[in-house]
C-alpha cells in the first residue's frame, strides 16, 4: 500500500523519488510541531481556567422546611441548586494532538481538491466542543485556535498540491 502511494505521488511529481520523501518529511514536520507553535502564538497560551474544562454539573436538592406546614396545602421546601465545572486531569488532554491529526487531514483533502469535506472536520470539533461554546470567551479562543489550524492546513496542503500534482 506504501508503495502504490509513493509510486502514484511519483508518477505525477516533477520530484525524483528522495525528494519527494523528503518533502513529504517536510510537510509533516510543518503541519505538526512547527504548525502548532504557530498557533500556539497566535492564540497565546490556554488560560488556566480553561485547561482541562469538561463540563458543567447541576445537582439540585430539595429541603424540607420543617416538619410542620404554615399553611396548609403549601409546598414549604426549599430548592437547592449547585453547579460544578468538571476537569480532566492533564494526562487526558489529547487538544495538540488532535490539532496534528486535523491539520495532517486538511493537508491531504485540500491536495486531492476535496475541499467540502474539510467542513466535515470544522463540524465534528464544534459538535464535540458543543457544550463548552456557551462561554463565550472559551468559544472565542476555541475559534481562533481552529480557524488558524485550518488555515495553516490549507496553505501546506495548497504547498503539497502545487509541487506533487
Amino acid at each position: 500500500m506504501t508503495a502504490d502511494l509513493f509510486n502514484l505521488l511519483h508518477g505525477i511529481s516533477s520530484l525524483n523519488p528522495f525528494h519527494t520523501v523528503l518533502f513529504m518529511i517536510i510537510i509533516y514536520i510543518l503541519a505538526t510541531s512547527v504548525s502548532g507553535h504557530i498557533v500556539k502564538f497566535i492564540i497565546g497560551s490556554l488560560p488556566s481556567e480553561f485547561a482541562n474544562f469538561e463540563g458543567e454539573l447541576t445537582l439540585k436538592n430539595q429541603i424540607a422546611a420543617g416538619r410542620e406546614k404554615i399553611h396548609a396545602g403549601a409546598d414549604n421546601r426549599f430548592t437547592e441548586e449547585y453547579h460544578y465545572f468538571t476537569y480532566s486531569t492533564p494526562l487526558r488532554s489529547h487538544g495538540k494532538l488532535i490539532g496534528y491529526l486535523e491539520r495532517l487531514l486538511v493537508i491531504m483533502l485540500t491536495a486531492v481538491g476535496a475541499y467540502p469535506s474539510i467542513a466535515f472536520i470544522i463540524a465534528a470539533k464544534s459538535i464535540a466542543r458543543f457544550k463548552q461554546l456557551d462561554d463565550r470567551n472559551w468559544a472565542e479562543y476555541f475559534l481562533l485556535g481552529t480557524l488558524s489550524s485550518i488555515f495553516l492546513g490549507l496553505v501546506l496542503g495548497l504547498v503539497v498540491q502545487g509541487v506533487l500534482m
